[in-house]
């Protein structure tokens, strides 16, 4: 499929996407209140986190073989028992040190926690064999009947009285349903693990582990810092804005998934002069929502969270201003990272993104305890534009 076929599919796909978990968040966050909507958030910061020690690349890796004309089966099969020892390891640490993981999030919530790192690392997993497969539009219908599958059952377990739990129970049902469907799109045969490929996904997962740490400690460290520092209500405002400002990113998010397994297969047969078409062509529709978005969040910000989520989630309003501003430099990163990765420039993305986390991480835990969720705000954005300035020259 091309990447404007699949690139439309899954724009559609996200779309969808973004209505529904923006729907399905305004609901819950309007009923249970921002200290209650933030035990969830806090629970999905874990869950994020801790993908990146029970994953460690190897999801990238899996798509990046696949999409080399390595065999699907194979390297499926060889993945999936690459991931089981660290996801093992880390459920066994999540239940021997339950009381402290539910005393952090304030419910009692780690064997949830260890089921849903399960259940999202073989529907994960699945995806990436369709990337790799060049079939990026056939994840449209699991990714967006996953979020509808959550709306549906977590409103439903609501009304029967499962409080901030029956969104947690939607999230495990979601991703069962993703995992469903998307094992009924890939094409797999039974195949025993091999040693070749175990070391050719190793190679490129060590670097690609990195540059998934720094994603994952991008979208949910602040979230993780303001939960240890600050309140559930705070944590509950600033996932809130940070919810709305993801609103601008649709078309980004549906190119960059689009063009990797393209550059991936173009590079791999050596024709640069294209991949750098690639490139260009990308880059300026990755802006043409966002920077209009700029100027009405800049005039409306406060009017825009009152409106939808209530006047408890007001105080996020200048963190708002700053996440719309952020998304301006995320568009063109988003593009110029998976180029990179693309590109089997691993090590490059990774480099990068150590420096981008330890920027991340120090101006978190600095600027939090100081000036509260703008701090963190800030430090969101700082961190962004060091990851851009790299990627830009690595690129180059």
């Amino acid at each position: 499929m091309s990447i404007l076929g699949s690139t439309r599919k899954i724009a559609i796909a996200q779309a969808g996407n973004a209505v529904i978990t923006f729907a399905g968040t305004v609901l819950f966050a309007r009923a249970l209140g921002p200290d209650e909507i933030g035990i969830f958030f806090l629970f999905q910061a874990m869950v994020g986190i801790l993908q990146i020690p029970s994953d460690l690349g190897i999801r990238g890796a899996v798509e990046k073989r696949i999409s080399e004309g390595n065999d699907s089966s194979r390297t499926f099969f060889t993945g999936f028992f690459l991931k089981l020892p660290p996801l093992i390891i880390i459920s066994s640490l999540i239940l021997v040190f339950s009381n402290e993981v539910n005393n952090y999030l304030g419910e009692n919530l780690s064997t949830l926690l260890v089921l849903i790192l399960s259940v999202q690392m073989v529907g994960q997993l699945l995806i990436k064999v369709l990337n790799g497969n060049q079939r990026v539009g056939s994840t449209a219908i699991p990714l967006f009947g996953q979020k509808l599958v959550w709306l549906i059952g977590s409103y439903v377990l609501y009304t029967l009285g499962y409080g901030i739990k029956s969104l947690v129970y939607g999230l495990v049902i979601g991703y069962a349903f993703l995992l469903i469907v998307a094992l009924g799109r890939v094409q797999i045969n039974l195949r025993s693990p091999s040693l070749d490929n175990a070391r050719s996904l190793i190679s490129y997962a060590k670097f690609n582990a990195v540059s998934s740490l720094s994603w994952q400690f991008y979208s949910w460290m602040d979230v993780a810092v303001i939960g240890y520092f600050l309140t559930q209500t705070e944590v509950g405002a600033y996932e809130a804005a940070w919810r709305v400002s993801g609103l601008v990113m649709l078309v980004t998010t549906a190119i960059s998934k689009s063009i990797f397994p393209e550059i991936s297969q173009t590079h791999s047969k050596g024709n640069l002069t294209r991949v750098q078409a690639i490139v260009q062509r990308s880059v300026t529709p990755s802006l043409y929502f966002v920077i209009p978005s700029v100027v009405g969040v800049l005039i409306l910000s406060e009017q825009i969270l009152e409106i939808v989520y209530g006047s408890e989630y007001t105080i996020a309003s200048a963190v708002l201003t700053i996440f719309v501003i952020e998304k301006v430099v995320q568009a063109v990163y988003i593009v110029f990272r998976r180029s990179l990765e693309g590109m089997d420039r691993p090590r490059l993305v990774a480099v990068s993104t150590v420096l981008t986390l330890t920027t991340n991480l120090m101006l978190n835990v600095l600027l939090v305890p100081m000036i509260g969720i703008i701090g963190a705000a800030f430090a969101t954005f700082l961190s962004m534009v060091v990851a851009l300035v790299f990627q830009a020259y690595y690129l180059n």
